[in-house]
């Protein structure tokens, strides 16, 4: 991470399973993505507030997301207001890849430069449909699956729209070292 850190390269923190994160590991990271668990132990004092939570974890990372499960996403918009993205709605058959292929969507998204809240609703999509099949790896969804679900919801008319151009992006390491946003 400090290699990735000194190079301008962003790096995504998914701190789990929960244990001890020293700070100055936690500060290494662009993005966290916490789930309620990991949230409500790295900042004890929020009470399980996610605002509280979120700001929190942005005292070490430019950005954070709390993923919530059933309940969606919650995370601060653009305003700094806190948002708490719906969850896409499956028959969920074993959640337990839904966190990786969330993260997975997310980093893509990001590295393709969509605004940070879109890249979470990307991320979300890709979470519920892994959350449809048994096991992890082979329940991992191919972007085109992704894309139907998001068409399918009509969350977005075309992810495309939602991209940064390449001359808008930055890297930038004191805000979210290249994730646009």
């Amino acid at each position: 991470m400090r290699i990735a850190r000194h190079a301008s390269v962003p790096v995504m923190l998914n701190p789990a399973p929960i244990g001890p994160f020293p700070p100055e590991i936690l500060s290494l990271a662009t993005v966290i993505v916490a789930n309620e668990v990991e949230a409500a132990s790295l900042v004890p004092q929020a009470a399980g507030d996610h605002g509280s939570e979120l700001a929190g974890l942005e005292r070490h990372a430019p950005r954070a997301v709390i993923t919530l499960g059933r309940q969606g996403a919650a995370l601060h918009g653009e305003g700094g207001a806190v948002v708490l993205q719906r969850a896409f709605p499956v028959r969920a058959v074993d959640s337990v890849g839904a966190g990786d292929a969330f993260c997975a969507g997310l980093a893509v998204a990001l590295c393709e430069g969509y605004p940070f809240e879109a890249a979470v609703c990307l991320g979300q999509a890709a979470g519920a449909l892994a959350a449809t099949a048994p096991g992890a790896q082979a329940a991992l969804p191919v972007r085109s699956a992704v894309e139907e679900l998001l068409r399918r919801d009509g969350t977005f008319r075309s992810l495309s729209a939602f991209r940064i151009d390449d001359d808008e992006r930055r890297l930038d390491t004191e805000s979210t070292a290249g994730f646009a946003h």
